[in-house]
């Protein structure tokens, strides 16, 4: 097998422009800069999820053309792919517009207890007004601890049993027993969800179907691939994070649920040609060339 430089190149080329706008790029980028389970990656470990996220999707990306390279029927379960995705896709637009309705309700409380406390301060004093609105975003539950009452001393009882108190049982799993934070599972889904999603999306990409029609592609045509894919997956993820930290929570969360939406559709259509692939004698619809045609343009 050798492995020829303009083979290379021509190859790396086209797979990243191939894969430029497509669904496993829009998902990438998605992956990057928001999680299904904690929200948007705007805490200190995103560069960690990141990281997590570009080498589980090159990781999808590869097993992909490893799949194309080496299976017999590289097409064998397109359809229940592409439904697959479809479901997932429209579960995270619904995950993700919960989350903005969430700030929705958050903003809309603090505009009414801002326009209460205007209200209130507009009947007493101006002075004292002004000098209670200077205070009035403090969390007054941090200065508890200099309270009067809480210089009393408390009764600390310790729960009991008819076996004795709780302080002389200990949980028997280790880890197992506590609940895992929200940051440990996002950090586990940021590989994991995306490798499966990722591979599941690929099954329709444009960079899937170049590599299906080369027939059995060799050494330059895989390496090609894999460079292109891998600058594809930097890009996405870089535009991920861009968009993160250029747009607020709420603006993120509108374009992620929009995106979504339309990947779950396209999925949809690309289903449904499958489904009328299967049936070669019957003639294609009107309605089975327009979905065809919106999955051309994606």
């Amino acid at each position: 097998m050798t492995l020829e430089g303009l083979d290379i190149g021509s190859t790396t080329l086209r797979i990243f422009l191939a894969e430029l706008g497509s669904k496993t790029f829009f998902i990438t980028s998605i992956c990057g800069a928001w999680c299904a389970w904690e929200g948007v990656r705007s805490h200190d470990g995103r560069h960690l999820h990141l990281i997590l996220v570009l080498v589980g999707t090159y990781t999808a990306d590869v097993a992909r053309v490893l799949v194309v390279k080496f299976a017999s029927n590289p097409t064998a379960g397109f359809g229940a792919m592409d439904v697959v995705c479809c479901v997932v896709f429209a579960i995270l637009a619904v995950r993700a517009r919960m989350q903005l309705s969430v700030f929705d309700t958050q903003e809309a409380s603090l505009r009414l207890a801002a326009s209460a406390e205007q209200a209130k301060s507009s009947d007493g004093d101006p002075e004292q007004a002004r000098g209670s609105s200077s205070f009035s975003g403090w969390n007054s539950a941090a200065f508890s601890s200099f309270s009067f009452m809480s210089a009393q001393p408390q009764s600390q009882e310790t729960p009991s049993t008819q076996y004795g108190t709780a302080d002389n049982f200990k949980a028997a799993d280790g880890l197992l027993s506590a609940r895992p934070s929200d940051r440990a599972v996002s950090t586990v889904l940021s590989f994991i969800f995306t490798l499966s999603i990722i591979f599941l999306a690929q099954a329709d990409n444009k960079s899937t179907m170049f590599l299906i029609a080369a027939g059995m592609p060799n050494g330059s045509v895989i390496a090609g691939s894999c460079m292109g894919l891998l600058f594809a997956s930097m890009l996405a993820v870089l535009l991920g994070m861009y968009c993160e930290r250029q747009l607020s929570q709420q603006r993120l969360l509108f374009l992620v649920s929009i995106i979504l939406i339309g990947l779950s559709f396209i999925s949809l259509s690309q289903a449904m040609l499958h489904l009328n692939a299967a049936a070669p004698g019957e003639q294609p619809s009107a309605t089975l060339a327009l979905l065809s045609y919106v999955a051309q343009m994606r």
